[in-house]
């Protein structure tokens, strides 16, 4: 394989998987539900474990820039003792978020939705790091290049500097001789 071949193999391995890091962390992400909603279950089996699964999605609405999950004041308190209620019910994760929406606001989430302008958020970044790879990887190839040129050019400058030397000695040689064979 050529040098430029393989530059474009590791360039194309990593885009693939960046992309699979991508595919897969997202899909582990799925909404789940803890229980069918024509069965709800008593408040006492959904446990702070899977309140806080869901909390941590959401920021608190009175706080500035607390997650849910972490916060202690007693607002959220009651706010995730509405989760745990919510859960019990049958409600799933992005129901749940999505009420909270409607109550509070686009601030509450945690994340943004992958929808619209905030896809970019999404997208944008492996895109990003895929760009700057191979600008990395062509700037890195015209380095070396660069280099090269300058070796060989220095090697040539060598040799001609050792060529006029031994000009110059056989000059100075042929003169002596010469200087010598006069006399």
């Amino acid at each position: 394989m050529k040098k430029t071949q393989w530059g474009w193999l590791v360039i194309a391995l990593l885009a693939v998987g960046l992309f699979g890091f991508w595919f897969l962390s997202a899909r582990n992400d799925q909404d789940y539900r803890l229980t069918d909603p024509a069965h709800p279950l008593p408040l006492e089996q959904v446990s702070d474990d899977e309140v806080n699964r869901v909390a941590k999605y959401l920021y608190c609405p009175v706080c500035e820039n607390i997650p849910l999950d972490t916060c202690g004041t007693e607002a959220c308190s009651r706010w995730r003792e509405d989760i745990r209620r919510m859960l019990a019910q049958g409600y799933s994760r992005n129901e749940i978020i999505e009420d909270f929406v409607t109550r509070y606001g686009d601030r509450v989430r945690a994340e943004p939705p992958p929808e619209g302008l905030h896809l970019l958020v999404y997208v944008l970044p492996p895109v990003l790091l895929v760009a700057g790879a191979v600008v990395l990887y062509r700037t890195v190839r015209a380095w070396m290049a660069a280099s090269a040129e300058v070796a060989a050019a220095d090697q040539a400058l060598a040799a001609a500097a050792d060529e006029a030397a031994m000009d110059l000695e056989d000059d100075e040689y042929i003169r002596r001789l010469e200087e010598e064979l006069n006399r």
